[in-house]
């Protein structure tokens, strides 16, 4: 029997390369269809809502979540630090607590982020595997973890199964070109070809682990 999947925040980077990847029943949550562009499979089916809003009915049949939305490391946390606390905390608690009054439970694949490790290699020079000591430096990691927690409670209590992803940094198509912030690689390679300067910090030794969005999908779906 085919799975049907649901994709929350599934017009992201991350989220259409998934519906555009799977090829059966496929059901895609988002807050806005600005992005709509970027599926292009025209079957698969958009729920327009806030996470917050999620009810069981919207998870009716499904077999497998793809727990994408989020917020993307939030740079005015000082202006709004609840903006991470309310998307990623409260934002998963409701579909958590959606799931567990479902009969049959969804697995839950949750996409959380390498941050939750902050200067854990610095401080060792160790290479980071799952294990690794947690210690995240800003809200939006912290969130992430705290979410984690939240995952494996729920998982513990009401028998829902789950996996949780630590996401290195993700690029690929779709992703900004003029924000050196978010999505850099991509910002990097526009310059490039503009023949603009590549500004290099730290003296050439501030490291990033990137994950095309392609090699990413081919892993999720294994799982």
């Amino acid at each position: 029997m085919q799975k049907h999947y649901l994709i929350t925040g599934g017009l992201g980077l991350i989220g259409s390369a998934l519906a555009n990847a799977i090829d059966t029943k496929t059901t895609i949550l988002t807050r806005s269809t600005k992005n709509k562009k970027r599926l292009k499979r025209k079957d698969v089916k958009i729920v327009v809502k806030d996470l917050n809003n999620i009810s069981t009915n919207d998870l009716g049949g499904t077999d497998v979540i793809f727990h994408c939305a989020s917020t993307v490391h939030n740079y005015h946390v000082l202006d709004d630090p609840f903006i991470d606390t309310h998307t990623n905390i409260v934002g998963t608690t409701k579909l958590l607590e959606a799931c567990k009054k479902l009969k049959k439970k969804p697995k839950i694949i949750y996409l959380s982020t390498f941050f939750v490790y902050g200067n854990t290699y610095e401080k060792t020079g160790k290479p980071i595997t799952e294990d690794s000591p947690t210690d995240p430096l800003a809200i939006y990691p912290a969130t992430k973890l705290c979410t984690e927690s939240i995952i494996k409670l729920y998982g513990k209590l009401y028998n829902i199964p789950y996996i949780i992803c630590r996401l290195t940094n993700v690029y690929g198509e779709h992703e900004h070109f003029d924000n050196k912030k978010k999505g850099a690689l991509n910002y990097l390679i526009m310059q490039a070809v503009l023949g603009k300067e590549l500004s290099i910090y730290r003296g050439g030794n501030f490291f990033r682990d990137y994950l095309h969005v392609d090699d990413l999908v081919d892993a999720l779906l294994f799982l």
